[in-house]
């Protein structure tokens, strides 16, 4: 009888162990996900277009180095939103807050344009 409460015990201390281990891994990916980015991890993806300074590799792409800010926000929430249909724009703007977006806009109208 000793051995099974002992046994008991055991169990139900590794079963609360286990479950702090997964409650302490399910915070730590909350909080890494929830680390903010500075704007200029954000627009690695806008780079292959819209060029390393925000001024374009190809015709086919707008420059976006010292455009309005209020403008870029405004197109971005546009893409993001579905309002703006762009199949290359949407993936890249769907999953931006509009924090995000304000500190991209922000980020890239300080770039010298020339």
């Amino acid at each position: 009888m000793t051995v099974n409460i002992c046994a008991r015990k055991a169990d139900k201390r590794n079963t609360v162990r286990g479950c702090c281990l997964i409650l302490l891994c399910v915070f730590s990916v909350m909080v890494i996900a929830v680390e903010p980015k500075s704007p200029e991890q954000m627009v690695v993806s806008c780079v292959p277009c819209h060029g390393t300074n925000g001024i374009s590799v190809h015709d086919t792409w707008p420059n976006l180095a010292g455009q309005d800010k209020h403008y870029l926000a405004t197109q971005l929430k546009a893409f993001r939103d579905g309002t703006r249909k762009s199949a290359m724009m949407y993936p890249m703007a769907f999953d931006l807050t509009d924090k995000d977006i304000d500190d991209i806009a922000v980020y890239y109208n300080q770039l010298s344009c020339n």
